[in-house]
């Protein structure tokens, strides 16, 4: 009122009198308008009362001009009456429309779709009070007399009184009578098709014609899939319900594919040829779960397929963390072990969920890989972040894979020989081709001696550990040798055709020792090995003793006895453990190339006989 009354004397006026009177004559007008209306007195004016309402307004306020003081202080209230008249006319229209929905909802219309469903022929025999019947109740809305009653006036009334095309009850009603159907959602729908659709039954709507016709609220000849994709639409189906959903995963799991990435690694041209019980091929289940033709099927349609699912995009931790969890299950944990399998055994190798190795390697380094080669497994390496280890550190893993063999040093591993060391395994590296590249730094074809030389040296084995010379002697202790002297004693033949042990026989064992392939065992191999193992050489008198010890066996106990045994006869002669004369005569002169002459006899009776002076 400040506004239009600024001064507060004719501010008071207005409110006290203009007002008041203002009010009253527009009261007077309404009641005289509804006692014109008869029985709609009590409802809102529809749109049609409208005008009449209001041209009845202005002739009562036209009338009362001197008493309203029109052209004085009752000019701006006027005026305000003409300003909201359009709002308030729009305030009565939507009032009269809302009675009007109530009105319909007591014969449970609340939606255009049970509108529809009830007919024109329904609204038109049915009393809707206080409007009387349909065909007066559809005239008033439209403000106009009708003849009869249509579908399309339905149509336009439902719109008119702001209808959704589906109430939540209608809706979920419309849902379960599909549901009956095993229409659960989009997938369900457009698998049926058009035709399917128009041939099925839905209670109590009649045939799919007729049923999508009422809830998209048109009459229809047919029903193609734009309908259906409208149906859809506005039953608000998802595109696939739980149940659908649990039958495609159950069929995808047959192919282990279990989330975006297995099914993303299972390939588009694997995907459309195998098949997925009871969908059929692949192609098949891709159109069910897309509801639309996958030709060609391409990777981006497994995508889709995967978002339908329900199948996040995994970060990329995720995915590392995934691939290097299948790589443990086949021993692989780390840069090392993951190399020491090699190509061969990486491609043929099945890595579950995610296929063979080929299609495994392609997802991990997200290309395609043709030449699948020993690079390609360094490249795998650095994407899972595997680092390369410490120099120091790899070179114990792989001392310690040895040793799980009781391979320690180098003659031992010399002596199992390059055919045991390729068929061995190596936990976590593999057999020992795999083991060998891994070590050499190569691939490698067939494991040989030269191959486990560089591989001795390249792991820093000594010779003969500590451990293996402890074994060894225990070997010979079995023997009742635990010196020099006894194991000279008992001379290259015995030791050529005894058993020592797990070594096996004597030349084996002299192989292991010395590190070399022994084949005609001799007295010089005796005191090699027991250089090896530690056994002191013989002190000067204990050394002739025993040089004495072996003529006396022959019965030469003196200078006399050596000279007359004869040349040929002492040649041919056994001095244990030396071995044959010319050998015996050898070691004791210090020459093993001479031939035993009368000279070498007078020599050696020279040492070990000396003339009294």
């Amino acid at each position: 009122m400040s506004e239009f009354y600024p001064n507060e004397a004719d501010r008071q006026i207005a409110e006290q009198i203009l007002v008041p009177q203002l009010r009253s004559v527009i009261s007077e007008t309404l009641s005289n308008f509804n006692s014109s209306r008869g029985e709609l007195a009590t409802v809102p004016p529809s749109p049609a009362e409208i005008p009449d309402l209001c041209t009845k307004v202005d002739l009562a306020l036209a009338a009362n001009r001197d008493l309203l003081d029109a052209e004085g202080l009752g000019k701006p209230l006027l005026d305000y009456v003409r300003f909201v008249r359009a709002a308030v006319n729009a305030e009565i229209g939507e009032a009269f429309k809302a009675h009007c929905r109530t009105v319909l909802a007591k014969h449970g219309i609340t939606d255009r779709a049970t509108f529809i469903e009830k007919g024109p022929d329904w609204l038109m025999r049915t009393e809707l009070p206080p409007y009387g019947k349909g065909r007066a109740f559809s005239g008033l809305i439209f403000g106009e007399t009708l003849g009869t009653v249509t579908l399309n006036h339905l149509i336009e009334i439902s719109d008119i009184l702001g209808f959704p095309d589906l109430s939540t009850d209608t809706k979920q009603k419309c849902l379960d009578i599909l549901a009956a159907q095993g229409i659960t959602d989009r997938a369900t729908l457009f698998a049926q098709g058009p035709t399917g659709f128009m041939k099925t039954d839905f209670p109590p709507y009649g045939k799919g014609q007729a049923f999508v016709g009422l809830i998209l609220g048109e009459t229809l000849r047919s029903v193609t899939v734009d309908h259906l994709l409208h149906l859809a639409d506005a039953l608000s189906l998802p595109d696939l319900s739980d149940k659908t959903r649990l039958r495609c995963l159950a069929t995808l799991a047959t192919h282990g594919i279990a989330d975006r990435e297995t099914l993303i690694a299972f390939t588009a041209d694997k995907f459309k040829r195998a098949s997925f019980p009871p969908f059929g091929k692949g192609f098949r289940l891709a159109r069910f779960i897309l509801t639309e033709a996958a030709k060609p099927l391409t990777p981006d349609h497994l995508g889709r397929i995967a978002d339908k699912l329900g199948w996040p995009e995994k970060s990329k931790e995720e995915k590392l963390q995934a691939y290097r969890a299948v790589l443990s299950k086949h021993g692989i944990v780390d840069r090392l072990t993951l190399l020491a399998k090699g190509v061969v055994w990486f491609i043929r190798s099945d890595f579950f969920p995610y296929g063979k190795g080929g299609a495994f390697a392609n997802l991990i380094l997200g290309e395609v890989v043709n030449n699948f080669s020993f690079s390609r497994l360094t490249r795998i390496a650095d994407k899972l972040g595997w680092p390369e280890a410490d120099p120091k550190e790899k070179l114990q893993a792989y001392r310690s894979a040895l040793a799980i063999h009781g391979v320690i040093d180098r003659n031992s591993l010399l002596a199992n020989g390059s055919h045991w060391f390729e068929k061995a395994d190596y936990p976590p590296y593999g057999k020992g081709l795999s083991f060998a590249g891994l070590i050499l730094g190569g691939s490698v074809e067939k494991v040989t001696i030269d191959n486990l030389r560089h591989i001795a040296e390249i792991l820093g084995l000594p010779d003969l550990a500590d451990e293996t010379k402890r074994k060894i002697r225990d070997a010979f202790t079995v023997h009742g040798i635990t010196n020099r002297a006894e194991l000279l004693s008992k001379g290259p033949k015995w030791f050529t055709r005894t058993d020592f042990l797990s070594y096996g026989k004597g030349n084996a064992f002299a192989s292991l020792i010395l590190g070399e392939t022994i084949t005609g065992l001799n007295i010089a191999c005796l005191q090699r090995i027991a250089g090896i193992l530690g056994w002191p050489e013989p002190s000067e008198s204990e050394r002739l003793q025993s040089y004495s010890s072996s003529l006396a066996n022959q019965g030469m106990t003196d200078r006399i006895s050596l000279l007359s045994f004869g040349v040929t006869e002492f040649r041919e002669a056994d001095f244990p453990p030396y071995g044959k004369g010319t050998a015996f005569a050898g070691e004791i002169l210090g020459d093993s190339g001479l031939r035993v002459t009368l000279t070498h006899l007078r020599l050696i009776a020279d040492i070990l006989f000396p003339e009294s002076k």
